[in-house]
């Protein structure tokens, strides 16, 4: 009777690990931010009326117009993101099974260079992309 017991402990216990790591692994395919929790996007700003500096703890309004290449399979997005001087839009390009698009609720830091040119970095996943 010991033996059954302990044959259906050690059946459940290796249950409960497979489904741990089937959820972390979905998880990191999924787009989870990496990199110490944040994910970092490259893009361009359009209409820009921003001079090169960096812009912190700004909020994620919208994320439209994502189109994927067929031929590359890369997502081109652009998000509307709210910083402490205006509305800005960010027109990036992306993996989206590796990270999904920027979402309303995310809160990211802007580093903006000369050439309009910007790196975003995702420092709170609202959860919402697509």
């Amino acid at each position: 009777m010991k033996v059954k017991h302990l044959l259906m402990a050690i059946i459940a216990l290796s249950v409960v690990i497979g489904v741990v790591y089937y959820l972390i692994s979905i998880s990191a395919a999924s787009g989870v931010p990496q990199n110490n929790g944040q994910t970092v996007f490259e893009g361009k700003l359009l209409y820009s009326k921003f001079s090169a500096q960096t812009l912190n703890d700004s909020h994620v309004l919208s994320d439209n117009g994502c189109k994927t290449d067929p031929r590359n399979g890369l997502s081109n997005c652009t998000a509307g993101i709210e910083t402490q001087y205006g509305t800005l839009y960010f027109d990036y390009e992306h993996d989206m099974m590796i990270n999904p698009c920027l979402s309303s609720g995310d809160i990211v830091n802007i580093d903006i260079a000369a050439n309009d040119t910007a790196e975003v970095t995702r420092t709170y996943w609202g959860g919402g992309g697509t």
